[in-house]
């Protein structure tokens, strides 16, 4: 038994497959896999390298942001692109700049 789907339902399911397509992971997943390599450096106690290397993360995160399309960005896209963009770069740019003006510890 075949079962014709009417045109509401067939705009629906294909509305739905559109959006499922533009949940791509791989801007996100590379940014995460940044974030949890600079956590690692952090707990090793190399504290300066591992908070450049999560601001630099974080910036990337904003490029990425910024210059991939919409459907690219994928789960990067949180509001508008110039809202994200600069969020994470002003963000990305403060670690930075913490990570450089803090003194070294010399115990």
């Amino acid at each position: 038994m075949v079962r014709h789907e009417d045109a509401e339902t067939a705009k629906v399911r294909a509305d739905a497959r559109a959006e499922a397509k533009a949940l791509n992971p791989w801007a996100l997943l590379v940014v995460l896999v940044g974030v949890a390599a600079s956590m690692g450096v952090l707990a090793t106690g190399h504290w300066r390298k591992g908070t450049v290397a999560l601001g630099l993360c974080v910036l990337s995160a904003g490029v990425m942001r910024a210059v991939l399309p919409e459907r690219a960005a994928g789960l990067l896209k949180v509001r508008r692109r110039w809202f994200d963009a600069a969020w994470l770069l002003a963000l990305g740019a403060g670690i930075l700049a913490l990570a450089t003006v803090v003194p070294p510890h010399n115990a």
